[in-house]
C-alpha cells in the first residue's frame, strides 16, 4: 500500500511539473485572437469585397451564349 502511495506522489509531482498543457492553453488563446480579428475584417471590409467581386463579375463576359 506504501508503494502505491509513493508511486501517486511521484505520478502528481511528475504532472505538475509538465508546462504542454499550458503552451497548449497559450495557443488556443492565439488562435481565438486571431479568430476575432478576421471574425472582424470581414465584418467592416464584407461590403468592399462584395462590391470588388460583384465589379469583376460584371466585367467577365460569359463566351458561351
Amino acid at each position: 500500500m506504501a508503494a502505491l502511495f509513493v508511486y501517486l506522489q511521484n505520478t502528481v509531482a511528475r504532472l505538475r511539473e509538465r508546462q504542454e498543457g499550458q503552451t497548449m492553453a497559450e495557443y488556443a488563446l492565439i488562435l481565438g485572437g486571431i479568430a476575432i480579428v478576421v471574425i472582424l475584417a470581414i465584418v467592416f471590409l464584407g461590403g468592399k469585397i462584395d462590391e470588388l467581386f460583384r465589379a469583376t463579375g460584371s466585367s467577365v463576359t460569359n463566351p458561351v451564349s
